[in-house]
């Protein structure tokens, strides 16, 4: 009896061992698989909100969120006398070359994105769409752009800034196509956060991260509800421009200011904040283009999100164009991920072009809800706010998935 005893006990000290050093060896080859979800910054909750509302997106639910730290909306840079264009006023630069990460945070340890682990000190600059904020207020399933340089085998953060595809007041809840329409825009969720949201009523405003598809619609990784009532913005592509307002993925910008909306083109991406009149945006910013912005001061770059094709030896991808050179092995990997979300590291070739050098699809709790197949509703031109946008000069609506 004292042998069984003992060869148990030695038999249970070897499992012991074996899960101990399978644990380690994947903290030490990729602490993000194991990384919280909480953010360990966490100072009361965001805005006097309290805790986290766990079970939504990949875990992340829908909480109450305090807006922009509270900071308002400030007016950067100008044009034409109109005192709201910016060019680059999402993340402030603070130095070129490192790299640019574009994506979704997935965890932190000390922050995941894109599952690549980025460091940071309890001073790097933190900005919620474009306004100064903080770590604490830092999420799993937001989407992200930082920069960030190489320290000693580690990536250091410069700065980080939060970005949302839309913020506004819902229009409708569609339970049967697990969508929700936010000013006009489709926005498309997973179960959990479905349930959730059979607690809102039209008029809530809320915030949302995710990915946005060709077709304008997005996929969303957090749902929060705003206590920022007043404020809204989108981040997408301008599908139209008429005398009197642009629409950015059908939902109308109206500003009555020429030498502005001569320069807003059809198919350039914009960031665009204010108040909401009910049926357009009243814009206090406006910024173009970004994350490309973001990109083109870094040297190299990892960024995430659909693949949209544009042409035999190119691909958009997060607002940037990459080619993709025929004799790399990822060009095949991309020809069958179109449609899904993919992660691909990009450098600049010697013309100062985006080449692809490695690109994956993304998978995890997060990221299935992407491949699941879905109706294909287009966001272009659709929508009370769209329907008064005026004529387009292009006489086009955007880009639209085939």
């Amino acid at each position: 009896m004292a042998n069984c005893q003992s060869i148990l006990k030695q038999i249970s000290c070897l499992i012991c061992c074996i899960l101990f050093c399978t644990q380690t060896y994947a903290a030490a080859t990729n602490v993000c698989s194991t990384a919280s979800t909480v953010n360990p910054n966490i100072d009361g909750g965001m805005g006097g909100t309290g805790a986290i509302a766990n079970g939504g997106l990949g875990g992340t639910g829908i909480a109450a969120e305090g807006g922009l730290g509270g900071t308002g909306i400030t007016a950067d840079g100008g044009m034409g006398g109109t005192g709201i264009f910016a060019e680059d006023g999402l993340l402030p630069e603070n130095g070129k070359g490192g790299i640019a990460i574009v994506g979704v945070v997935t965890g932190f340890a000390s922050i995941c994105v894109n599952d690549v682990e980025v460091h940071y000190e309890t001073n790097t600059p933190v900005y919620d769409n474009g306004n100064t904020s903080k770590l604490s207020n830092l999420k799993t399933g937001q989407m992200v752009m930082l920069t960030a340089d190489r320290a000693n085998d580690r990536l250091v953060a410069r700065s980080i800034g939060m970005i949302d595809a839309v913020v506004g007041p819902i229009d409708k809840i569609d339970f049967k196509l697990m969508q929700v329409e936010v000013m006009g825009q489709t926005i498309q969720v997973d179960d959990a956060t479905m349930q959730q949201l059979r607690t809102l009523e039209q008029g809530v405003v809320v915030r949302v991260s995710g990915h946005r598809l060709t077709n304008g619609r997005v996929v969303a990784t957090r749902v929060a509800i705003s206590n920022k009532k007043a404020y809204v913005s989108t981040y997408g592509i301008v599908t139209s421009v008429s005398d009197d307002s642009f629409a950015v993925n059908g939902t109308k910008i109206a500003i009555n200011n020429k030498d502005l909306l001569d320069a807003v083109k059809v198919g350039k991406e914009m960031q665009v904040s204010g108040a909401w009149n009910g049926h357009a945006i009243q814009p206090n910013r406006i910024v173009a283009q970004p994350v490309k912005n973001v990109m083109n001061r870094a040297e190299s770059a990892i960024v995430e999100g659909f693949v949209g094709l544009e042409g035999v030896n190119g691909i958009s991808l997060a607002g940037a164009d990459i080619l993709i050179p025929q004799v790399n092995a990822s060009y095949r990997s991309i020809s069958s991920s179109t449609g899904k979300v993919v992660k691909m590291e990009v450098r600049r070739d010697a013309a100062g072009k985006w080449v692809c050098d490695k690109v994956e699809e993304r998978e995890g709790a997060l990221f299935n809800q992407y491949n699941r197949p879905r109706s294909d509703h287009s966001n272009a031109g659709r929508g009370s706010s769209s329907s008064s946008s005026g004529r387009g000069k292009s006489g086009k609506s955007g880009r639209n998935d085939a």
